[in-house]
């Protein structure tokens, strides 16, 4: 699927809706998530939902496009924190393809590269061979993984900070609905990791196909002077109803692997704190940009968050002062 410039009406309810219906009556949805890059937060609907592939762009030197959109999902801003997408990446500049005449021509952007993504889903999608289960994207959040695990490698937790929070997407594929069995559970991997506050928010019903596992980290006050990594496996159980006919339900559970490094807690004039609940984005209102000097691009649309359009300042502060000082989301 791809769409006309900044479809990022997720407000509107009848679009994501209908993407719903769609691949919860089997239909695998790939989708181009944008050509607004190199800019943070330009994900577009509906490749930026849980449900759906969403496709982004790679040159042939294998590095992400300079127009492939980037960034975290902006639904959940501001009370929440975004998901990672795009799912996959494809070859999207100058790829050759034919004219409507005759003759070939090179083609570059996200609607590129998904159309090769769905013909390889529809080789590769073969039933006989997969044992229905549950499982969660991404499985393993290594914040010590530079620079994969950016930005949170950047700010190392501590006692007093407010929560990293990270949204994981529960992926079911057991069937269309499915229910997590208890609330999800942490499991340090020794005595340390005691020090880390793991809360946990997950989708009360799993469907279509997906739903999310929220985490929120927090160092206790006890470990205010700890300096260390800790490590440990959250695991939560889903069930599926069987298909009509069968007895008895599906269950499987999911692990999410966490490693974190935790330095101690800096003075508290060394803290730089970001306001995020006063920030407003388009949608739901149409908000102008912050410079109406750009013409083509004149909603703020991108967030307003450290982590998306601001993402060069929060990069520039942590370079320019010194490493004992914190800078995060209030």
């Amino acid at each position: 699927m791809s769409f006309f410039k900044h479809s990022n009406r997720f407000s509107v309810l009848c679009n994501f809706h209908q993407v719903w219906e769609l691949t919860a009556n089997n239909i695998i949805m790939v989708s181009a998530i944008g050509n607004d890059g190199p800019l943070y937060g330009t994900l577009n609907n509906p490749a930026d939902q849980r449900d759906v592939i969403g496709v982004g762009g790679i040159d042939y030197t294998d590095h992400i496009a300079s127009f492939s959109s980037r960034g975290m999902s902006t639904w959940e801003i501001p009370h929440g924190y975004g998901r990672v997408k795009p799912g996959v990446v494809a070859y999207g500049r100058e790829i050759m393809g034919s004219k409507i005449s005759t003759g070939c021509k090179s083609l570059s952007g996200t609607s590129v590269a998904s159309p090769v993504v769905a013909g390889v889903v529809s080789i590769v999608s073969n039933p006989e061979d997969y044992q229905p289960r549950a499982s969660i994207f991404p499985s393993i959040l290594d914040y010590t993984d530079c620079p994969y695990s950016w930005p949170f490698f950047h700010q190392p937790p501590y006692a007093g900070a407010m929560p990293v929070i990270f949204n994981a997407t529960i992926l079911n594929g057991m069937g269309v609905i499915g229910y997590v069995e208890s609330p999800p559970t942490w499991h340090p991997s020794d005595e340390v990791g005691n020090l880390l506050s793991v809360h946990l928010t997950y989708s009360d019903v799993i469907w279509p196909w997906t739903g999310y596992l929220a985490v929120y980290l927090q160092i206790k006050e006890e470990g205010a002077q700890f300096s260390g990594e800790i490590e440990g496996n959250v695991t939560i159980d889903v069930y599926s109803p069987r298909a009509q006919g069968e007895k008895g339900r599906q269950i499987s559970t999911c692990v999410l692997r966490l490693k974190l490094k935790v330095v101690p807690t800096p003075p508290r004039s060394s803290r730089v704190l970001w306001d995020q609940f006063h920030s407003i984005k388009y949608p739901p209102g149409y908000i102008p940009s912050d410079s109406l000097d750009v013409q083509n691009d004149i909603l703020d649309w991108h967030g307003d968050h450290l982590h998306t359009n601001f993402h060069i300042m929060f990069n520039m502060l942590l370079l320019g002062i010194p490493p004992y000082w914190s800078v995060g989301p209030n």
